[in-house]
């Protein structure tokens, strides 16, 4: 995928001390949960997760928090 292509290679050429963040948002919580762990394999340090969007309107503040749970753990 060209997410994890770039991630790769930005770690390549990134200085070893400096962070890598990686944005990782897709329009699921599943799908944010892959891609936090390919970009973690592909050398990312830390994430930066949008709540998912594909079902906006289901969105209410109990479902973002239960997504971002589940993103953390």
């Amino acid at each position: 995928e060209e997410r994890l292509s770039l991630i790769q290679s930005t770690r390549d050429v990134l200085p070893a001390e400096r962070l890598l963040v990686a944005g990782t948002g897709t329009e699921s919580t599943r799908g944010t949960l892959q891609l936090c762990q390919d970009a973690a394999g592909a050398g990312a340090d830390a994430v930066l997760v949008q709540p998912p969007a594909y079902y906006k309107g289901a969105m209410s503040p109990a479902v973002l928090l239960d997504h971002y749970r589940a993103v953390a753990d």
